[in-house]
């Protein structure tokens, strides 16, 4: 990958991974000096208490989340790493088979942490977050030779693939559409290609990157939602002081930390450089700094079918 291409994509990831505001200057791109952590006495305690933490994972999204031939890996992990290296707790990881068995282990308290999740409001009545480290566009893909869809209205009596965790935002955009959930965006990218549903939406980085990986040349994407999904860590109530404990850590962790990770995974992700090709990049990259809808309106063209 050339070096302007790293660099935008690098830039574009950042936008959607906003762990704390990075300084402009150059100056200031030194990372300062790391005080200890000012955490709460519970908090401590907490660390004290349960030097290990359990954590577990319920779906893949890379570069985030990456399963290779071991434990995950991925941005995530680093920055679990960088919180063991800053608070010395120990991050050993749990597998689920299913998203269920994974929410079922957070909610039993048999996990203390999964580090990247979707949140809701009905989450968040359940489970503790920490702040959003991550907003994905969520774009409505669907096979090139399909009816022109330009809002989420446009969904209406369509069967529409839901992969595990969006049902609410899909509901609110779209009320009228014909969920069909799947428990990851690779199953979702096959059903869509197979025409078992007509459209699918998802997090636009997650799914292209499955549509590269699949080589599902007949899907694009048409359209995005208006509200993006917001990701962060979460746990169970009991394991709320791990929860500020992380809050934490990912306050301390600077911009130039944060482009270190993203540039280590471009490089290991040899098909990342494939999302900035063709209109579908543009609007992915165009989205997550605020003005993809905009331009996706002012190029679209109404009645057309690909």
């Amino acid at each position: 990958m050339d070096a302007r291409r790293r660099t935008v994509l690098a830039s574009a990831l950042l936008s959607v991974v906003p762990l704390a505001a990075g300084p402009s200057d150059a100056a200031a791109q030194q990372t300062p000096p790391q005080p200890e952590l000012e955490l709460q006495e519970a908090q401590r305690a907490w660390i004290a208490a349960h030097p290990v933490v359990r954590w577990t994972a319920i779906f893949e999204a890379r570069p985030y989340l990456a399963y290779r031939s071991g434990p995950p890996e991925g941005i995530v992990v680093d920055l679990l790493n960088r919180a063991g290296a800053i608070t010395g707790l120990r991050f050993e990881y749990v597998p689920s088979g299913s998203h269920e068995e994974g929410l079922g282990r957070l909610r039993e308290g048999s996990v203390d942490l999964m580090p990247m999740l979707g949140i809701t409001p009905e989450r968040r009545r359940e489970f503790a977050f920490t702040e959003p480290y991550a907003s994905y566009a969520l774009g409505i893909f669907t096979r090139r030779r399909f009816s022109y869809v330009a809002t989420p209205a446009d969904l209406a009596g369509l069967r529409v693939g839901v992969p595990y965790g969006l049902g609410p935002l899909i509901a609110a955009a779209s009320p009228q559409a014909n969920p069909v959930r799947f428990e990851d965006v690779a199953e979702g990218v096959r059903a869509l290609s197979a025409r078992r549903i007509d459209a699918l939406v998802g997090a636009v980085p997650v799914v292209r990157y499955w549509i590269l990986k699949l080589g599902a040349d007949d899907l694009w994407m048409q359209a995005v939602l208006p509200e993006p999904a917001s990701i962060g860590m979460a746990g169970p109530r009991s394991a709320a002081p791990l929860i500020g404990v992380l809050d934490a850590v990912l306050r301390r962790v600077h911009a130039p930390e944060r482009r270190e990770l993203v540039d280590a995974w471009m490089a290991a992700e040899p098909e990342w450089p494939g999302l900035l090709a063709g209109p579908t990049a543009t609007l992915a990259l165009a989205t997550a700094a605020g003005t993809g809808w905009w331009l996706y309106r002012r190029r679209a063209r109404r009645g057309r079918t690909g």
